[in-house]
């Protein structure tokens, strides 16, 4: 007899094989979710299971990279932790799914249900989100590191979709930046500056967020404290920003889109430990 299996890894040294005799993976892998086995860490590589149907499945920090689930059925299923990179999701149904820090870099989300889905801390960088339906999904934390089409999927297919911003949206507030300065001292400068209460300023999912200007109110040097009065942020395909002790200090432009993360303005962080441990 012919037989598939799925391993699964359900305790450290403990290997786990479900069979079905005569089945195709697909129907062994349904089988399996009906019979409410625990496919956590199970490994489900590059395997083609387009609309298989495994609603409320139990697959915590599963192995699905490379797996083509085009029109899947994923409602409500565990998928915390899971590695879900390069994996084709194409109109697939994860409405209700905890997909928290799961990882879907690359993923293709096109025209995909994620409707009240658990995305906290998810990494969707590099990921396709094209008409991504996202009505009341949560995605605090959750990384879009150059994603495409983040904004239109938030604004088309976003209904009660809200991710708090990491700055405050009015007033004015203290806020800090690590400028890198290769001079053989390390880890560089941490600038303290003063966001004005007429600036524009926006986060996407993470603490990282942007502004239109703000005053420099210091320049430390984080190892050993010393303080300089300007320091020249030099950056690739970005003009040289200076940055002095008493002055306004304005970006190039600003970008008004708050899901491009990485786009124009000040970059900065509200929590100074944050500012100085980002990479």
């Amino acid at each position: 007899m012919n037989k598939i299996g799925i391993k699964n890894y359900i305790t450290k040294g403990t290997i786990f094989e479900y069979e079905c005799d005569n089945n195709t993976f697909r129907k062994t892998l349904e089988r399996a979710v009906e019979d409410g086995i625990d496919l956590a860490y199970a490994e489900i590589i590059s395997q083609e299971l387009n609309y298989v149907n495994i609603g409320e499945a139990s697959l915590p920090y599963a192995y699905l990279s490379k797996t083509s689930l085009i029109g899947a059925n994923l409602t409500n299923s565990n998928l915390h932790s899971a590695v879900l990179n390069d994996t084709f999701l194409v109109n697939a149904n994860l409405s209700g799914a905890n997909l928290e820090y799961a990882n879907l870099s690359g993923a293709y989300l096109e025209y995909a249900n994620l409707s009240s889905a658990c995305l906290i801390n998810a990494d969707l960088s590099n990921s396709i989100l094209c008409n991504t339906i996202l009505d009341n999904a949560n995605l605090h934390g959750a990384s879009f590191y150059h994603a495409k089409s983040l904004g239109s999927a938030v604004k088309d297919n976003a209904r009660n979709f809200c991710v708090p911003m990491s700055c405050p949206s009015d007033g004015a507030f203290i806020a800090w930046k690590k400028i890198l300065y290769h001079n053989g001292d390390g880890l560089g400068y941490i600038v303290k500056l003063l966001v004005p209460e007429d600036a524009r300023r926006s986060s996407a999912t993470s603490e990282k967020c942007r502004c239109d200007k703000a005053m420099v109110l210091a320049i430390n040097n984080i190892i050993t404290g010393e303080s300089v009065n300007e320091i020249v942020n030099k950056r690739r395909f970005c003009r040289p920003t200076c940055y002095r002790v008493g002055e306004m200090v304005y970006p190039d432009s600003f970008d008004d889109n708050r899901w491009n993360e990485c786009s124009n303005g000040i970059h900065f962080f509200v929590d100074r430990e944050m500012a100085i441990n980002y990479i």
